[in-house]
């Protein structure tokens, strides 16, 4: 998938759309098939839409990164703003869905890693202190952190319709 990948939404902006999925109070969720069970299994993530793609992190022992090892490598992403819920407004997005194939991206043979970590980190560490620290502690500690890149193949998204009366 390019940077120019296009939703394709004819009531949304692509910006409106990536600008949704990076707000910092959204819950994300992605949705992936257990490598053990073969059930359906649904996890928070911490994750960004950054350059035409979603990136969230994980680690590599985790079901979620064995699922797309043993080949199943498409997952579907669903992004919910809580403090609409239930009271959307009109002209408001109320989810927005996406899906598409994952890949596995390690430290040492993804040269854009540090950089799509700390951006996730900026997202949702606002204390600077404390994400240079955990940021730190990831780089130079851990040995088992990777980013999961989703290369999106559909979206769902829209905005409530206006009411007849506006």
């Amino acid at each position: 998938m390019s940077e120019n990948f296009s939703f394709n939404k004819p009531d949304l902006e692509d910006e409106e759309i990536i600008e949704y999925i990076n707000k910092r109070e959204n819950i994300t969720t992605i949705a992936f098939v257990s490598p053990y069970s073969g059930i359906p299994h649904m996890c928070p993530v911490w994750g960004i839409f950054h350059r035409g793609r979603y990136f969230f992190q994980s680690d590599d022992y985790l079901a979620k990164t064995k699922s797309i090892e043993k080949g199943n490598d498409k997952i579907g992403i669903s992004v919910t703003d809580p403090s609409q819920y239930p009271d959307y407004s009109e002209n408001e997005i109320p989810y927005i869905s996406f899906g598409g194939k994952a890949l596995i991206r390690r430290k040492n043979e993804f040269e854009e890693f540090e950089e799509i970590l700390m951006i996730i980190f900026l997202k949702y560490f606002l204390d600077k202190k404390t994400r240079e620290k955990v940021f730190k502690f990831v780089m130079e500690e851990v040995k088992t952190r990777v980013l999961i890149e989703v290369i999106p193949e559909w979206i769902k998204a829209r905005k409530i319709p206006l009411s007849e009366d506006s």
